[in-house]
């Protein structure tokens, strides 16, 4: 069970920290996340309160520092309040007629 929760940790700060998933902008005070927050946002602050993790009172934000990379955490720490918005979510991602992606250029 250890290494499965070791696992899950890695995936977890890999997702946060992917680009796609997380910008942070300090000019303009905000920040923007994956649209997974958003439909699931309730389980992210359940998290977050269960495991006492409240910081700045954003329970999102106060999540992705958890997990965030340490240039990432100086980030978020820089900024007061931000306004938190989401990416869009590409539904494209869930068809199965969809093209495959290979990362090859073609």
């Amino acid at each position: 069970m250890a290494e499965l929760a070791r696992i899950l940790e890695e995936v977890v700060r890999f997702y946060v920290n992917e680009p796609r998933n997380l910008r942070i902008d300090p000019a303009q005070n905000r920040v923007t996340v994956a649209r997974i927050f958003s439909f699931y946002h309730e389980d992210f602050e359940n998290y977050v309160s269960e495991k006492n993790l409240t910081g700045i009172g954003q329970p999102i934000l106060d999540y992705l520092k958890v997990y965030a990379n340490e240039e990432n955490r100086r980030a978020l720490d820089g900024l007061n309040r931000p306004r938190l918005e989401h990416f869009d979510y590409d539904w494209g991602i869930n068809d199965i007629h969809a093209p495959t992606v290979t990362g090859k250029s073609g």
